[in-house]
């Protein structure tokens, strides 16, 4: 039996949550099963003081520990191979109903370098062209280049209000819709919750401030801004 918890950031992100309290539990009453946990933050159940959770602690999680050698145990990602890139943009594909050329998957593969964050904006742009075109074909000259070029040609086709929620945004460190607005009055709170559902914003858990643009993201957009006055309105 092998189990698959997507997305786990989202269950940690709610201190002393139901949903993992239910999950830790779950994987303790099956030590025959697999199950496979893939998130943006460390799993921290070998902490002695996770006392919200049924079972925690080092000697319940030996595998959990930060500096544990031995299988099974967690393992921090970076850049992603090119035979998981391409399995990884074909889900894409698949389940978002993406009209991609013959060669697409293979040329953004070896184009990103395997890099998450690289996927993740071509994906953001390739649902905005599908959004915008959906009878469109997409080749290979939408979704090449480097990243840098990848957020650029996002933030043109981005809707006005959100590519002014996006600029806004990424002048914070972290944000939500007030502080947006806050800061950029003539920023509208529906072109900020639209552009916060879309996948280069991050969570941001544990703030009072709930989402986060990746700094080389914002570093990329500053210098857009900057240099081309890229997307100003």
């Amino acid at each position: 039996l092998v189990v698959f918890v997507d997305h786990f950031e989202r269950v940690q992100k709610t201190k002393r949550g139901q949903a993992e309290s239910t999950i830790n539990r779950l994987i303790a009453a099956l030590p025959h099963a697999l199950f496979i946990v893939t998130g943006r933050d460390l799993v921290d159940w070998y902490r002695p003081d996770r006392t919200d959770l049924p079972i925690a602690g080092a000697i319940a999680w030996p595998g959990l520990l930060p500096n544990s050698s031995e299988e099974a145990r967690q393992h921090l990602l970076g850049r992603l191979s090119y035979e998981d890139t391409c399995a990884l943009l074909s889900r894409h594909s698949q389940l978002e109903g993406l009209r991609l050329a013959p060669g697409v998957i293979e040329h953004v593969a070896k184009s990103s370098g395997g890099l998450p964050l690289h996927i993740d904006a071509v994906a953001t742009y390739a649902r905005r062209i599908r959004e915008v075109e959906p009878s469109r074909v997409i080749g290979v000259g939408d979704l090449g280049g480097s990243l840098g070029a990848v957020v650029k040609k996002l933030i043109d086709h981005l809707p006005s209000d959100e590519r002014r929620a996006f600029q806004a945004a990424c002048v914070l460190p972290f944000f939500d819709v007030d502080l947006v607005r806050a800061t950029s009055p003539g920023v509208d709170a529906a072109a900020v919750t639209r552009f916060a559902a879309r996948a280069l914003v991050l969570d941001n858990p544990n703030s009072a401030f709930p989402y986060r643009i990746h700094d080389e993201i914002r570093m990329l957009v500053k210098g857009l801004i900057a240099n081309e006055g890229v997307g100003r309105v």
